[in-house]
C-alpha cells in the first residue's frame, strides 16, 4: 500500500477548493502545501494529479496551520461537489439522488474513499452506516475523517438537490467532544455520541427525489470518462507498471527521460525497472519510442512548431534521426504526415 500512496494519480479539483478555505483563514498555499513538491500554479493547472501521499500531508498541514476544534467540520462544510471533478458530472446528471449516491459509492476508488458506506433501509428511514477497514491509516484521528467525511456529503448532497437538505440524524461511534454543540449547529439535525456505529441517516423518499439536472444520455458520456479512470486505478493499484512508466514520461515530457531518472521516480533501482518491464514483455527504450512517436504526432498536429523544433521536443538531436524514427513508426516522413488530410 505505501508504494501505491506514492503515485500522483487523484485529479487535483479539490486543491482549489482547499485554497478558497485556506483564504478564508489568511493562510498562504506556500504554507499548505509546505513538504508536498506542488506550487500554487499547479493548484489551478487542470492536469496536476496528486498522491493519497500528498493528500495526507496537505491535510495534516491544513490541521497544524488552522487548529480550531471544529476544523474537520468547517473544512467539510467547504469541500463542495465539485471536489470530484469529473465524477461530478456523473452525480449530477443522475437521475435521483439515491442513484447519484450509489455511483458515488461504486467509483469508491475516484473519491480516495477510507470508508465503506452501506445502507440499511427502516421504515421510512435509510440509515448509510459508515465503517473503516482495521488496517486502514488516516493522515489524522479518525475522528477528523468522520468530520470531513460528515460534513462535505452534507454540502455534496445539498449540491446535488439545490436545496438546504439536512439529515434526519447523525450517531458517532465515538465520544462527544468538547465542541459537541459545533457538530450540532453545522448539521443542523439531532447527533448522537458513543453510538454502536457511525450511521449519517436520510429520509428515504429524499432519496428517491429527482435531481434538477437529470440527463441520462449526459450521464452515459461521463459515466464512461469515469469508469476508464477508475480502471486506470484499479490498474496502478495492481502494479501495472507499464502504466506507471507511461504516466512518467507523459508528466515529463519536456524531458528526455532515461531509464535510472524514471525509476527513481518510480522509487526503484534501474535493474528492477528493467526487470518488471521485461517480465510482461516491454521494454524502457520501446515505451520510451511509443512516448515519442505520441508526442510528436500531437505536436505535428497543432502546426505552430518547426520539424527540428518538434524533434528535439521527442529527444532528438538531429533532424536526420528524428525523421529516420518517425518513418519507421508510421511509414512517412514528418512533413508527408503533416500535410495528410487526416492530420488536419
Amino acid at each position: 500500500m505505501a508504494e501505491y500512496q506514492d503515485h500522483a494519480i487523484y485529479p487535483g479539483a479539490e486543491l482549489f477548493l482547499i485554497h478558497e478555505f485556506m483564504q478564508t483563514q489568511d493562510i498562504s498555499a506556500r504554507q499548505w502545501l509546505f513538504g508536498v513538491g506542488l506550487t500554487e500554479a499547479q493548484v489551478f493547472d487542470p492536469d496536476t494529479r496528486v498522491s493519497l501521499r500528498q493528500f495526507d500531508i496537505i491535510y495534516r498541514n491544513i490541521y497544524r496551520l488552522a487548529p480550531q476544534r471544529d476544523l474537520g467540520l468547517t473544512l467539510g462544510a467547504a469541500l463542495n461537489l465539485s471536489r470530484w471533478g469529473m465524477l461530478s458530472g456523473a452525480l449530477l446528471t443522475s437521475r435521483t439522488l439515491g442513484q447519484a449516491l450509489a455511483t458515488a459509492n461504486d467509483m469508491r476508488s475516484l473519491v480516495r474513499s477510507r470508508f465503506d458506506l452501506a445502507t440499511n433501509i427502516v421504515g421510512e428511514l435509510c440509515h448509510i452506516e459508515v465503517s473503516t477497514h482495521d488496517a486502514q491509516e488516516f493522515p489524522l484521528s479518525l475522528r477528523f475523517a468522520y468530520e470531513v467525511l460528515t460534513a462535505s456529503l452534507q454540502t455534496q448532497i445539498r449540491d446535488l438537490l439545490s436545496e438546504d437538505i439536512h439529515f434526519e440524524a447523525v450517531d458517532f461511534a465515538f465520544p462527544a467532544p468538547t465542541y459537541a454543540d459545533r457538530y450540532r449547529l453545522l448539521l443542523q439535525c439531532p447527533v448522537h455520541f458513543s453510538a454502536p456505529k457511525t450511521r449519517l441517516t436520510l429520509k428515504l423518499d429524499t432519496l428517491k427525489r429527482p435531481l434538477p439536472l437529470a440527463n441520462p444520455v449526459a450521464r452515459k458520456q461521463v459515466l464512461h470518462v469515469c469508469r476508464i479512470e477508475a480502471e486506470r486505478l484499479v490498474r496502478v493499484r495492481q502494479g501495472d507498471i507499464v502504466w506507471q512508466v507511461r504516466e512518467v514520461l507523459v508528466r515529463n515530457e519536456d524531458t528526455r527521460l532515461t531509464l535510472e531518472l524514471t525509476a527513481e521516480t518510480l522509487k526503484m533501482s534501474a535493474r528492477t525497472l528493467r526487470r518488471k518491464l521485461e517480465s510482461v514483455g516491454y521494454s524502457f527504450k520501446s515505451l520510451q519510442e511509443e512516448h515519442s512517436l505520441q508526442l510528436a504526432l500531437r505536436l505535428l498536429q497543432q502546426g505552430n512548431l518547426t520539424i527540428n523544433d518538434i524533434g528535439m521536443r521527442c529527444g532528438y538531436q538531429d533532424i536526420a534521426s528524428f525523421r529516420a524514427a518517425f518513418k519507421r513508426w508510421t511509414g512517412l516522413l514528418p512533413t508527408q504526415y503533416q500535410a495528410a488530410p487526416t492530420a488536419s
